[in-house]
């Protein structure tokens, strides 16, 4: 009922300005997509059927993450659905 009295009303677009930002919403929306779509790719690289693919992947992965430091790596790791291997863990322990 109240839709159908905006709709008489012509009020959509004035009901639109006063609710809360969409932006935000559409923007993580937007941000998880990106997500999906690189894990995606990084899953299929991952098969590294030759030298090129590992660096390829590699680089990918270089892409993306952050400082050793930050406490964001095993967070984005976990998301990405990627392992930090032998040589990452040797690497912090020095």
């Amino acid at each position: 009922m109240i839709v159908q009295l905006i709709l008489k009303l012509c009020l959509t677009e004035h009901i639109i300005k006063e609710l809360p930002a969409t932006e935000g919403i559409k923007e993580a929306e937007t941000n998880a997509k990106i997500v999906d779509l690189f894990k995606e790719a990084l899953a299929e690289t991952k098969r590294c059927r030759n030298e090129q693919q590992r660096i390829e992947y590699h680089i990918a992965l270089g892409l993306v993450m952050p400082p050793r430091d930050s406490g964001w790596m095993l967070r984005i790791c976990e998301r990405l659905g990627v392992q930090r291997g032998k040589r990452s863990t040797q690497l912090d322990a020095k």
